[in-house]
């Protein structure tokens, strides 16, 4: 007689059939394929990261490069800001009569104007020559690009004089920086 066995787990083992190793066979390769898909675009996800990172890395190292340039700029406007505060102790409409005297210039007329926006007052100057010959003109404008204030032309309207000179209309216009207590006052009207 034979002796049965008390260890249940060794009746329910059997030896795998060849079907079904090559079926674990068969799911262990497309698990580690997934896996080493998923790897290799992970791997490819990084690679591309770096790049745009080393590329990001190189614009600001270039910007950073920029640096002091950047600095030199911003306080050289400051300085024209400061200066434009005072005007040299000249109006806006002053200044430019001094220019068109010194570019030999008489203006038909000049008007002016401001406006007050966020602290910073805005001067405007509507200036007209009559008959002005074009290398006076030319004197006038140098002049203006001189200056060490913030001098803009917003408008040049010209017209020719029946062989005179031209007739020229500008405006020109400048800003400065209103003191606190002025910029407290202007933000209440």
């Amino acid at each position: 007689m034979k002796k049965k066995s008390t260890n249940p787990s060794a009746s329910l083992r059997r030896p795998f059939t060849l079907r079904e190793k090559t079926l674990l066979v068969l799911s262990v390769w497309i698990i580690a394929l997934l896996v080493a898909a998923m790897l290799v675009r992970q791997y490819h996800a990084s690679t591309v990261l770096l790049a745009k990172a080393r590329a990001t890395a190189l614009e600001q190292q270039g910007v950073l490069g920029l640096e002091d340039a950047i600095r030199e700029k911003r306080e050289a406007h400051i300085k024209r800001l400061e200066s434009a505060r005072s005007l040299h102790g000249a109006t806006l409409q002053e200044l430019l009569s001094k220019l068109a005297t010194q570019a030999s210039l008489s203006p038909e007329s000049m008007r002016s104007s401001d406006e007050t926006k966020d602290g910073i007052q805005i001067l405007t100057v509507k200036l007209r020559f009559v008959a002005a010959p074009m290398e006076r003109l030319l004197v006038f404008e140098d002049r203006l690009r001189q200056q060490k204030i913030p001098l803009t032309v917003t408008s040049v309207r010209v017209q020719a004089n029946a062989g005179i000179g031209l007739d020229v209309n500008y405006d020109i216009a400048t800003y400065r920086l209103l003191e606190d207590s002025q910029r407290k006052s202007a933000r209440m009207r």
